[in-house]
């Protein structure tokens, strides 16, 4: 039951992490409310063909790295020496790594969902081929048992991988941390 107990935990958290919008997959949007990542508390991030806009909804500033890696700090370019261009450069590249793999995740999660879904169903026919004289509770109990620890082995490998996507989101906050320092355009935004 830990397992279910799991998938329906991965399932509310990619749900209420991933607010996304109806063509999810070609277009993502993100409502970050209280989120540690920014100083703001209303930042939303879309990403849109390679592009990742992050506006602030209270001063209707934006942020925005191409898929080109230019930064256009509220609709000005903003040119960059080497390193600040490095930078651009890695968080853009770690930002859409990390948020397709935590797609991935949740549409694995959902997966594991619909996997306890039907061993529920299963049970609910199992209790009904109790009734048949060839077939008993332990037999059901070896049934369950089999599919509920295939489900659980899926559980704790996507657990696993939601862990190390924890630990690459904190280095990106680092990451962030440092673009933000290192570029004065961006400092200077009270949210960012």
């Amino acid at each position: 039951m830990r397992t279910l107990a799991f998938a329906s935990a991965a399932l509310t958290g990619a749900a209420l992490f991933f607010s996304c919008s109806a063509s999810a997959f070609e277009s993502r949007h993100w409502d970050c409310g209280q989120d540690h990542f920014f100083r703001g508390d209303d930042v939303e991030v879309t990403i849109n063909d390679g592009c990742i806009t992050f506006t602030d909804e209270e001063s209707c500033e934006s942020v925005q790295i191409t898929d080109e890696c230019k930064l256009v700090v509220n609709e000005r370019i903003v040119h960059l020496d080497r390193h600040q261009q490095r930078l651009v450069e890695t968080y853009h590249s770690r930002f859409s790594n990390l948020t397709e793999d935590a797609i991935e995740l949740a549409k694995d999660a959902v997966k594991i969902g619909l996997d306890g879904a039907k061993l529920g169903a299963f049970a609910v026919l199992g209790v009904l081929k109790l009734l048949s004289p060839d077939y008993d509770s332990d037999d059901l109990e070896v049934d369950l048992s089999i599919k509920g620890n295939k489900i659980e082995r899926k559980a704790e490998r996507l657990e696993r991988r939601g862990e190390r996507l924890e630990k690459r989101a904190e280095s990106l906050e680092c990451l962030h941390r440092e673009l933000r320092s290192s570029i004065r355009e961006l400092d200077e935004l009270e949210w960012f």
